[in-house]
């Protein structure tokens, strides 16, 4: 996404495995740059997408990559939105993860 008033400034929001997650992380880096006067994919749903903590490019990627998970479909490792059993233990898998880093 290019940013304002920079000529040759963009800010890579990364690459997913569907459109739709795509469209949600341009969505938020649009309304980062634009506020209210973005052109949004997904105008009905803006109010589920994360705010970047501030405008800067790490800060709108990060966003923009957490609004993407958000709606990772379950055939590419997302959750399923019926199931919290299966939400509870992907977020376990995680944690162990986290701690195997450390």
């Amino acid at each position: 996404m290019r940013e304002p008033k920079k000529t040759k400034s963009r800010i890579w929001l990364g690459s997913y495995p569907t459109a739709e997650m795509a469209a949600r992380a341009h969505d938020v880096a649009a309304l980062a740059f634009r506020g209210k006067l973005a052109c949004l994919n997904f105008a009905d749903s803006a109010w589920r997408l994360p705010v970047p903590a501030s405008m800067d490019a790490m800060d709108i990627r990060r966003a923009a990559a957490e609004a993407a998970e958000g709606f990772r479909p379950v055939e590419f490792g997302g959750v399923s939105r019926s199931s919290s059993d299966e939400k509870e233990r992907m977020m376990v898998q995680v944690e162990e993860k986290k701690k195997r880093v450390v």
